[in-house]
């Protein structure tokens, strides 16, 4: 019972924190947090799950690359508005691997945008 209890107490814990980050963690992170939270780990929980990350991911509705990719551009434009300045790619593609966004050369391929149609866009809004 105690078990069942842990899986669903991970499980909640593991969709509230990808709703707080506004997107699916790493497994680094979710482990960090499962390992602060006393929760199940991922080797754990897929165990348990019967799941690998790549469906929870889609378990839990984050498999849409639509939505990745609108989070990815939301948060470009807001990196140029807090810096006051639009970045190069080279500072984009940093702060998106450090915050788990997409790099330029994935929203370039997805949505065929160049790096001026997103300045032109920015200096739109």
């Amino acid at each position: 019972m105690m078990i069942v209890d842990q899986e669903r107490q991970s499980a909640d814990a593991l969709r509230a924190y990808a709703e707080t980050l506004g997107r699916w963690p790493k497994v680094s992170e979710w482990n960090q947090y499962a390992k602060e939270h006393n929760l199940l780990l991922y080797p754990q929980i897929s165990r348990k799950l019967k799941k690998n990350w790549k469906a929870l991911k889609a378990s839990f509705g984050y498999d849409d690359t639509l939505h990745y990719i609108e989070k990815s551009e939301q948060a470009l434009f807001a990196l140029a508005e807090e810096l006051g300045y639009w970045p190069n790619v080279a500072e984009w593609d940093e702060y998106a691997k450090k915050h788990g966004y997409c790099p330029y050369r994935i929203l370039h391929v997805k949505t065929r945008k160049g790096w001026k149609v997103y300045r032109k866009e920015f200096n739109q809004l």
